[in-house]
């Protein structure tokens, strides 16, 4: 989220990683009952954007005792918003190989194409969320180094999930 938000957003929003979808709607849940002063929202990786309606089902059972429902069904949904794609975030990263912003990456990494094209292949076979780690791993390069590179091209490819992103947070500053 963070590279995805100019500095403008950025310095006014406070990103916590939180973990799960589960724990991203609990973490809601408590700011709903605190009736805090700082208005607060959740991001969900891309493949649990399809769950929505599961997600609001857990954050009314996760708040119990709502005065509202229809009125607390209204907060959740308005704050829970999606990143791009439609899987988790490391594989969309990868997916996004191809685009053009990742052309300049085998001159900055050291490698030739073909090397890295060979490394993203091996990089989608790894574990769920793992994706980017193995690429480090392939590239002997510290995982926050990939991280970054990888996920400024794939955002750099993608204005309008980027500009969806920037929107949905403007509206609670």
């Amino acid at each position: 989220l963070s590279l995805a938000l100019p500095n403008e957003l950025r310095s006014r929003a406070r990103i916590v990683p939180i973990g799960s979808a589960a724990a991203v709607v609990r973490h809601l849940a408590a700011r709903y009952k605190e009736d805090a002063a700082r208005p607060a929202c959740g991001f969900l990786d891309g493949d649990k954007g399809l769950k929505k309606q599961e997600h609001v089902n857990l954050f009314l059972k996760s708040v119990e005792k709502v005065a509202d429902h229809n009125e607390a069904t209204l907060w959740i949904e308005n704050r829970l918003g999606v990143l791009p794609g439609d899987t988790w975030p490391e594989r969309w990263v990868i997916q996004k190989h191809g685009c053009s912003s990742f052309d300049k990456l085998p001159d900055e990494l050291g490698v030739t194409k073909e090397a890295l094209t060979e490394y993203l292949e091996a990089a989608k076979l790894a574990d769920k969320h793992n994706e980017l780690y193995e690429l480090s791993k392939k590239l002997s390069l510290p995982i926050n180094t990939i991280e970054g590179r990888f996920i400024k091209c794939a955002l750099e490819d993608s204005a309008a999930e980027v500009e969806a992103i920037c929107k949905f947070i403007r509206a609670f500053l």
